[in-house]
């Protein structure tokens, strides 16, 4: 009767096993069965149904079976017991999380208040989860990285913070896979993938906006294209001007190398020597602003007077600058946040890959432009 119960109880909540998925049988019942030892469905020591009674209650062979019910004890989810069956285990291990930063070591320095946020988002979901994480750094060769840890089922699952664009030789290990990741404020143009970003084109009509609101017409701006989120700023900046009917002149756009403070400097410095000079000027990171704000000064002029300007990121500096900086504030603790809730419900099964998440970015008026939005 107990058994019987159980196949019930498992009648009501499995996931559907579907041949038209392009995950493999067994990748799906085994996913399946986990998801219901980990919200407890299936009780820690609870005998699990026979090979039989699963292949009749989800339409598949043995060999499917056999299979997923490996893959559950090499993850250590299930036992078996000679003679007796296979049990789900008595303590399930907590999931582990592995943080691939792949960033240069200059970088990786530079943008460390950023990385604080980024980790204090991550370890709030995995305490309240019961998971475990830990950080690794590489300066490159992240596809061996990624590819000898599924190997040797070193993890549950990733989240990738990357520098640069994401080439497909990072993502084909786990595409290939399935094995579990989510790629934190980056996404692939040319494929769907499990990402947490900002939509830095609304980061850019926000900055470009308020500029607009307080009147000006001829606005300076200052990206990279090197990176996706740099081209897509540059995309919302014409955007913006072009939903208020105002000329996008190319002269006014300075492409800088990265998004340094030198860059800034060299960046505006260009654009302050135009015989009609941009009366504002958008920086897409505050680091190239802060660059911006040395050009200004060494020009002889005023900011927010002279030259109005505005930021991007909120980093801690930035509200000591004088005049303090406005600039649009990414949330790097909701990013860690929602990338680390977002995996641990694709290892659940509670949420369907591939999936993109963009979280909230505010705009943080101080005195940089010497007003208020109208």
């Amino acid at each position: 009767m107990a058994i019987l119960g159980f196949i019930i109880f498992l009648q009501r909540h499995s996931m559907p096993i579907t041949r038209l998925s392009t995950k493999p049988l067994y990748e799906q019942l085994k996913n399946t069965l986990r998801r219901q030892i980990l919200e407890a469905e299936l009780q820690p020591g609870a005998l699990m149904p026979s090979e039989r009674e699963l292949c009749e209650q989800y339409e598949v062979s043995s060999t499917t079976v056999r299979r997923a019910l490996q893959e559950l004890v090499r993850e250590g989810l299930v036992h078996r017991r000679a003679g007796l069956g296979t049990f789900v285990s008595p303590k399930i291990r907590r999931r582990i999380l592995l943080i691939v930063v792949g960033f240069e070591k200059p970088a990786w320095r530079e943008r460390s208040y950023f990385f604080s946020d980024l980790i204090a988002g991550i370890a709030a979901a995995t305490w309240e989860s019961g998971a475990i994480f830990s950080v690794v750094h590489v300066d490159d060769n992240v596809e061996s990285l990624v590819s000898s840890m599924i190997e040797e089922m070193a993890c549950d699952g990733f989240l990738l913070r990357l520098e640069g664009d994401l080439e497909d030789e990072y993502l084909l290990p786990l595409l290939e896979t399935g094995f579990p990741y989510v790629v934190i404020k980056r996404y692939a143009p040319h494929r769907p993938i499990n990402c947490v970003v900002v939509d830095d084109e609304q980061v850019a009509i926000a900055a470009t906006n308020h500029l607009i609101e307080l009147g000006h017409t001829r606005i300076g701006l200052i990206s990279t294209q090197n990176v996706v989120h740099g081209r897509d700023r540059y995309h919302g900046y014409l955007k913006a001007l072009e939903s208020r009917n105002l000329d996008t002149d190319p002269s006014l756009v300075c492409l800088a190398k990265d998004y340094y403070e030198e860059y800034g400097f060299e960046a505006a410095a260009k654009l302050l020597a135009l015989r009609d000079r941009p009366t504002a000027i958008f920086a897409a990171s505050d680091l190239l602003a802060v660059g911006a704000y040395s050009a200004i000064e060494d020009a002889g002029l005023r900011i927010p007077e002279d030259v109005a300007v505005v930021g991007c990121a909120d980093i801690p500096a930035a509200a000591s600058l004088s005049p303090p900086l406005t600039t649009v504030r990414i949330p790097y603790y909701d990013l860690g946040l929602e990338s680390t809730k977002l995996l641990l419900d694709l290892l659940c099964n509670r949420a369907q890959s591939p999936k993109k998440i963009a979280v909230e970015h505010e705009l943080v008026v101080r005195e940089s432009c010497g007003g208020v939005r109208v």
